[in-house]
């Protein structure tokens, strides 16, 4: 199994399974086709032992806010007689930049190299105790009891950072492909960003996979699979197919000093409550109270705010906050402030002011690439405003979430600042400081907590109440 990130500002993820030697499938989104995957696996030697090697090539090209977007995925991986993986190597190529990220997993550490857009760094990983790392999940349940669940954790790439799964061997089923009913055997992979199904043959090899967003991942021929090239580019928009409706829809979000929101589809235990936000269960659904904080006047100086908090003001990964170059520029925008709230602003003005959006870049991007072509999706704009703020000595984290836009919630990605007594919204893609109440947070934290949050697919909006300004 390999995971092929499909990434936006939403950051999704695809999961693919082959277990033939060479596999084709379409990528279809409400059948309209928006790319293909290619799979090759065969017997190799790995440090002196036979292990089995793995190859993809996945191709997306759709629209992404209008703009075109591609991606190209390659990945080569080798994994041991029980599926334990030995190493991954993946390439995305997006809008011009690539990342390259290379692992090597030996006993309970995953050493992990990335490249992006020419900037190197390195993270290791621990393997939780007792846990395993697998490759392809359908290995853990296949033949197993109907209904048996099997935990295990996945490399995600993009992230850096390993995802607990849960697969359940669902048991047989009879599904349609291309119109024809097929016999396939059904496994559930419960990923704590999205949920998918894999219709797989007696043999395991993938039939079917379906996700989120109406997404199918369908076996094919190669002919079929290959009518379709980056140059066939789809006219449907993902951001668009993952926005969320509201009931009834929002208007003048400016003016907005509260909102009352009623969230139902799914469990959303995980969306964090605080100063921006209050959660709480309601029955069946989640009530969500969104009160941004008003901006104060005045807040702490710089340096009790790191003393407050100085995990927050450190390098991590694509937030290279400690790079000389990134520490320089931050002085000189914030020009000798020393108050924190002012200090972040004036950052979050710079990047407003020198950054472009740009919706065809795919790949979850250094800050010191990010800089230097000064555009990017919003997540690039919320990397770049981190790692400045924190070059600075202020207190940040990232922020994804929802927000509103011509009357329907789309995904986003922002930063919070501490103040010294609470963390207050600064986005950089829009005119106003503060973020408003339409902005509904979903995760919070460094690239490894903020970029997995749950994809709500289902889940319906009901506007209770809303104050104005």
């Amino acid at each position: 199994m390999k995971r092929v990130p499909l990434v936006g500002c939403l950051l999704l993820l695809l999961t693919a399974l082959a277990a033939a030697d060479e596999t084709w499938c379409g990528l279809y989104i409400k059948n309209q086709k928006i790319g293909y995957a290619k799979f090759t696996t065969s017997e190799a030697e790995y440090r002196g032992k036979t292990a089995q090697r793995t190859e993809t090539t996945t191709l997306i090209a759709a629209q992404m806010l209008g703009s075109g977007l591609q991606i190209r995925i390659e990945t080569v991986s080798y994994s041991d007689a029980s599926g334990r993986p030995l190493s991954m190597r993946f390439v995305v190529d997006s809008g011009g930049r690539t990342q390259t990220t290379d692992a090597t997993f030996e006993g309970s550490r995953v050493s992990v190299a990335i490249v992006n857009g020419g900037q190197k760094s390195t993270k290791v990983l621990d393997v939780p105790s007792g846990a395993r790392v697998v490759e392809d999940p359908t290995l853990v349940v296949l033949g197993s009891p109907t209904g048996k669940t099997e935990t295990f954790y996945l490399l995600d790439p993009m992230t850096v950072s390993l995802i607990k799964n849960e697969a359940t061997h669902a048991g047989k089923a009879t599904i349609e492909v291309g119109g024809v009913p097929v016999q396939v055997e059904t496994v559930l992979i419960k990923d704590p960003r999205m949920t998918q199904t894999a219709y797989l043959s007696a043999k395991g090899d993938l039939v079917k996979l379906k996700s989120v967003m109406g997404l199918e991942m369908v076996a094919e021929p190669k002919e079929k699979a290959l009518a379709f090239t980056a140059g066939d580019l789809s006219t449907l928009d993902l951001a668009t197919e993952s926005s969320i409706a509201s009931t009834p829809s929002l208007d003048r979000v400016d003016d907005l000093r509260t909102l009352d929101l009623r969230l139902t589809g799914l469990d959303l235990s995980a969306l964090p409550s605080g100063d921006h936000q209050t959660v709480r269960k309601d029955g069946e659904a989640w009530r969500v109270d969104v009160h941004p904080p008003a901006l104060p006047k005045r807040t702490i100086p710089l340096a009790e705010a790191k003393r407050q908090k100085p995990a927050w003001t450190k390098a991590t990964t694509h937030v290279p906050a400690d790079d000389p170059k990134m520490v320089a520029l931050a002085r000189d925008i914030v020009r000798g402030e020393t108050d924190t709230l002012a200090a972040a602003i004036r950052v979050r003005d710079w990047v407003f002011e020198h950054m472009r959006p740009n919706a065809g870049i795919g790949v979850v991007r250094d800050a010191r690439e990010v800089l230097a072509t000064k555009e990017g999706v919003c997540r690039d704009y919320a990397i770049l405003s981190a790692t400045l703020m924190r070059a600075a000595g202020v207190p940040t984290r990232l922020v994804a979430g929802l927000t509103n836009w011509n009357g329907r919630f789309y995904y986003h990605a922002w930063v919070e600042a501490w103040t010294g007594k609470q963390w207050i919204g600064l986005d950089a893609t829009i005119p106003r400081i503060q973020v408003d109440p339409a902005h509904v947070k979903l995760s919070e934290g460094n690239v490894e907590e903020a970029f997995s949050f749950t994809f709500l697919e289902g889940v319906k909006i009901e506007v209770l109440g809303k104050q104005s300004r």
